[in-house]
């Protein structure tokens, strides 16, 4: 699987769509468009009973993106005027979707090694007030104190929605991303694992959610019926994102494996450079490697080592900016998050997909180990 030859411009992600997969996908897409069902149907419930099955939980919910299924989550925990815990190690989604439900968002400082929030940062901001924790899976990787931040959730009665926006089939051992917390939410926005142009998904153990995230994005309307019990939207995942979505599905195990091979590829050729922190992974723990982020904590070095990448050609990026930095959110009242600030601030996220090379692996890695061993 190869896209770029040396010397090419190396982007940072791009979407997988194999050939082996395409004449399927565009026969499917064409059958779609003669039936006129455009509305969910059964390729909404096929991809819907294969990814609850690939995520090893008895309900999935398509919706039209992450960020309808983080309001939808929200809103089944009733969190209006209640507050809830985000990390700021984050994206301005999981607290602007709070926003959208009436919420109050506080940001919760992440640990420096798994960027993920702990029993700790927890409870240092806990309130009486507090009603659910949004809980994400950063990059890819699912923190090695999961069992403490669920035993923390279920004995603070905090409803844990997990944002594994990043995750989709991140395993720990037997367990996989989607069944860790009350609810699952997964996103497939074009620079995800898997996409369907914009789209996102629910998955959970509770029955009661399912049918009511269900009736929640066809307008509210009790399912079996014309009657409108909620006020919704339409916010359902039509046949077409659909009918790729199941496509793109059949193809993710492929898709995971080899991007698992370019972060081992990663590993050999950056591990003990001088100035450069590659991602912690603990044993029995098997990430997604939605990004794959090296950090560099002198702010001169990251510079410069930006600037190489980029006139080389090859496309890098921090995994985001803290989101109390956003312009959107300055009338939150928002404490400083030291951590979080600290370990985005020195992310260097580099090119990820699966169909990236590895000879264009070890040509992003020249690039860093020159400006890395120059300043040393």
């Amino acid at each position: 699987m190869t896209v770029n030859a040396s010397g090419q411009p190396i982007p940072i992600t791009r979407p997988t769509f194999p050939d082996t997969q395409l004449d399927a996908l565009l026969g499917d897409l064409r059958s779609v468009l003669k039936s006129g069902q455009l509305a969910p149907g059964e390729y909404a419930k096929r991809f819907e009973t294969a990814f609850a099955e690939f995520c090893g939980v008895p309900h999935a919910v398509s919706v039209n993106s992450a960020t309808t299924a983080l309001q939808i989550a929200l809103r089944y925990a009733d969190v209006a005027g209640y507050d809830v815990l985000v990390p700021a190690a984050s994206f301005i989604t999981d607290v602007s979707s709070v926003l959208f439900e009436g919420g109050n968002p506080v940001l919760v400082d992440v640990d420096a090694d798994s960027l993920a929030v702990t029993p700790r940062t927890l409870s240092a901001r806990r309130t009486p007030r507090t009603k659910a924790i949004i809980w994400v899976h950063l990059t890819g990787i699912v923190s090695p104190e999961y069992k403490a931040v669920r035993e923390y959730a279920q004995s603070e009665g905090l409803f844990l929605i997990e944002d594994a926006s990043h995750a989709h089939g991140a395993t720990l051992g037997k367990l996989s991303a989607g069944q860790l917390g009350d609810v699952g939410v997964f996103s497939f926005f074009p620079t995800k694992l898997m996409t369907t142009g914009a789209g996102g998904m629910i998955t959970t153990f509770d029955g009661d959610l399912a049918r009511f995230a269900r009736e929640l994005r066809m307008f509210g309307k009790k399912e079996g019926t014309s009657e409108v019990v909620y006020l919704g939207n339409d916010w359902f995942l039509d046949e077409l994102r659909s009918c790729v979505g199941l496509h793109q599905l059949q193809c993710l195990p492929d898709v995971l494996r080899r991007r698992r091979e370019v972060a081992d590829h990663y590993f050999s050729r950056l591990s003990n450079q001088p100035g450069l922190r590659l991602p912690q992974i603990h044993e029995g723990h098997v990430p997604s490697w939605y990004q794959f982020p090296v950090f560099i904590d002198d702010p001169v070095l990251h510079k410069k080592c930006s600037i190489a990448l980029q006139k080389a050609g090859i496309q890098s990026k921090q995994i985001y900016r803290p989101v109390h930095r956003e312009k959107v959110f300055e009338n939150l009242v928002i404490d400083e998050q030291p951590v979080a600030e600290q370990m985005l601030a020195a992310s260097l996220c580099l090119p990820m997909y699966a169909e990236l090379d590895l000879q264009d692996v070890d040509r992003v890695s020249d690039v860093l180990i020159r400006v890395l061993r120059s300043v040393t």
